[in-house]
């Protein structure tokens, strides 16, 4: 029995057809989403916290 396996991630392939130009892009983008998410994310954090230590503060 001949099985001929081979794992070749996406990522490389995409890498070989790429533009420095799309991977600024896309590097960018990336940066742009993570400054807007983790602000938001920790505020989520910290006014369920708050929710969960003191319910009275909030009604």
């Amino acid at each position: 029995m001949n099985v001929n396996l081979v794992f070749r991630p996406r990522l490389v392939e995409s890498l070989q057809t790429s533009t420095r130009a799309d991977f600024r892009a896309v590097l960018v983008a990336g940066l742009t989403e993570g400054m807007v998410a983790l602000p938001l994310a920790k505020t989520g954090g910290m006014s369920s916290r708050l929710a969960s230590a003191s319910p009275h503060v909030l009604r």
